[in-house]
């Protein structure tokens, strides 16, 4: 019978007689909006499967304890999605997080493995997934909901304990561990935006610095408004017309209007402001800090990373790991580019040592 957890006494009830280790996941909307909207949470621990509607009492003050707190283990399995519900509720940080998709990387079982894959080689057990698109805000849920949601963290703890013990035989769970404090600091990036959205901006390198200075501007006020509106970023400005914007300066407040007018969502209130602000450009600031897009890159530097990452490939043969987890392309790019690389301050830099050494 499906345990409900319908208020915050019983919430506490629950995870006093839970012990160090909680399973935990959630169902979110996030089709037509900025900020997802927590719709269901799950919880597995010593004392059983239990669900809380958050739509039936303030959930975010506890629940944000919860992740926060040190002395608890949360088992999460591919959990950046997670991550951003638990910014949008106030959480700064996950203490204590084990992603089982991360750990499963670890112990061989494949890169980027689903839950139902995992917990199927584990445990023989089929889960569910028919729900995998349903719309968790609707109410009463389904029965079939309710299994769906029940099966998301019925398996955590005990794929939790295999996991542990072949990361132990293998000499990888301080590996594993490291990856998933690096991944639950990414809560912190939900809350406060990006200052240099154009570095990630794919097409950015083509302009020139006065072009990407406003490319810069621009996403950095399309963030704005769409954390503020909670629309997604893309219905407030698409990227094409960013670029367009950024490359070609509009003529007069009428033209950037008419561009506004054809986004899927752009407030109207806000168009003729925005029309405004957009022209109003600054001039260029030498001393702000502002770092170009990355060029591509050339062609030696392009044969040193195929040269790495054939020595990367055989290195990951050797530990029975995939490649990309040892050393993704993004790693080997930006260490030909001279770049810092924070993963190579935790244990890849000296396994890696020898091989980037050598090029």
């Amino acid at each position: 019978m499906t345990r409900w957890l319908p208020d915050p006494d019983a919430f506490a009830a629950y995870l006093a007689e839970s012990g160090p280790v909680i399973g935990f996941d959630t169902e979110f909307h996030r089709v037509d909006s900025y900020w997802p909207e927590l719709a269901l949470t799950q919880f597995s621990g010593a004392s059983g499967v239990a669900l809380v509607d958050p739509q039936a009492w303030p959930l975010d003050a506890p629940l944000a304890a919860l992740v926060e707190d040190p002395s608890r283990t949360k088992l999460m399995h591919s959990a950046s999605e997670d991550l951003i519900v638990l910014g949008r509720i106030g959480a700064r940080r996950v203490a204590g997080l084990f992603d089982t998709q991360i750990a499963a990387a670890y112990a061989g079982l494949g890169h980027g493995l689903g839950y139902r894959a995992l917990v199927q080689a584990l445990t023989g057990v089929v889960v569910p997934k028919d729900e995998t698109r349903s719309d968790w805000r609707r109410r009463p849920l389904s029965a079939s909901q309710v299994a769906y949601a029940e099966a998301d963290v019925e398996h955590l703890l005990p794929i939790h304990a295999q996991l542990v013990d072949t990361l132990e035989r293998r000499g990888m769970l301080d590996w594993c561990l490291e990856d998933c404090v690096r991944l639950a600091a990414t809560v912190e990036a939900t809350l406060t935006p990006d200052p240099e959205p154009h570095l990630a901006f794919n097409t950015a390198a083509r302009l020139g610095h006065a072009a990407q200075r406003r490319l810069r501007r621009i996403l950095l006020e399309r963030e704005r408004l769409a954390r503020e509106h909670n629309r997604p970023l893309r219905w407030i400005l698409d990227d094409a017309t960013a670029f367009a914007l950024a490359e070609r300066p509009p003529p007069s407040t009428d033209a950037v209007l008419e561009l506004c007018a054809k986004q899927r969502s752009f407030p109207k209130r806000e168009r003729q402001a925005f029309a405004e602000w957009l022209l109003d450009e600054p001039a260029p600031d030498a001393g702000d800090g502002f770092r170009p897009a990355p060029q591509p890159l050339d062609n030696p530097q392009r044969n040193r990373v195929d040269r790495l990452r054939d020595r990367i490939q055989q290195r990951a043969e050797s530990l029975d790991l995939p490649p990309p987890l040892l050393a993704p392309r993004r790693l080997l790019e930006g260490w030909v580019r001279g770049e810092t690389v924070p993963e190579l301050a935790g244990w890849r830099g000296p396994v890696l040592a020898e091989i980037l050494s050598q090029d």
